[in-house]
């Protein structure tokens, strides 16, 4: 609880993956991937709740193993590649209020595949989310390339910038800032998660994290990063 609003945290990790098979559950650094986003939401003392949303079997009992339920199977339609992930999230929150008979003010959505969140960073996007009487809210890290400076698309056979600066730049710095969606925490009020179909809404807030605890896992190269900066954590408190 925060200032008085029930909190669900809703872990939602299906067992099937097109760029890294068992995703989810693939060892890194000694633990399977879901683990490291279980701990971070135990060490979060802000739930009054948290259920994992999963299809596999495995996963569920990785999650027990773990201190954390995965009471139910979820649904074949929700477990498609092209499913919804609010439909994924909306259906986790029914299960959890139908049978355990509570209601939710505040839902946060931890991504298994960005596991280097503290629970600070939770903690901290949620307050922004109540302080700042947001709709919503979405973590995201500073980038490794501007759209305004140096990343490029193909159009036909020419080149060009995929964003058209302001004025003409000769140093990254002078670009506009941007950002990163690095799909690690979302918050919503329950009542905009299940009015809204999209995350960019009327009064959406962002949740800057630092660039090392933002690295989302997509294909193999981003698991070796991760397990390596897992090992070497000391080595990277200095970079906040």
């Amino acid at each position: 609880m925060y200032k008085g609003y029930k909190i669900l945290c809703i872990i939602c990790a299906r067992g099937g993956s097109k760029g890294i098979p068992g995703k989810n559950k693939a060892i890194v650094a000694g633990k399977p991937l879901i683990a490291y986003t279980v701990r971070s939401a135990k060490e979060c003392d802000y739930f009054d709740g948290i259920i994992v949303s999963t299809d596999d079997k495995e996963i569920m009992k990785i999650a027990s193993d773990y201190g954390i339920s995965a009471p139910f199977k979820r649904p074949e339609h929700l477990s498609k590649d092209d499913a919804s992930k609010i439909d994924v999230i909306r259906h986790a929150v029914e299960w959890a209020e139908n049978n355990w008979h509570k209601k939710y003010d505040i839902i946060v959505d931890l991504s298994v595949v960005s596991p280097l969140r503290t629970f600070e960073d939770i903690k901290n996007s949620i307050g922004l989310l109540v302080n700042k009487n947001a709709d919503n809210l979405f973590s995201v890290s500073p980038p490794y390339r501007n759209p305004y400076y140096n990343m490029i698309e193909l159009f036909d056979v020419k080149i060009k910038l995929i964003k058209h600066p302001p004025k003409k730049l000769t140093r990254r710095q002078d670009a506009p800032v941007v950002y990163d969606m690095n799909d690690s925490i979302y918050v919503w009020w329950k009542k905009i998660l299940f009015e809204k179909d999209t995350i960019f809404n009327g009064n959406t807030k962002i949740y800057i994290m630092p660039r090392h605890r933002g690295i989302d896992i997509d294909e193999p190269f981003d698991l070796l990063v991760v397990s390596w900066i897992l090992e070497n954590l000391e080595k990277l408190k200095g970079l906040g």
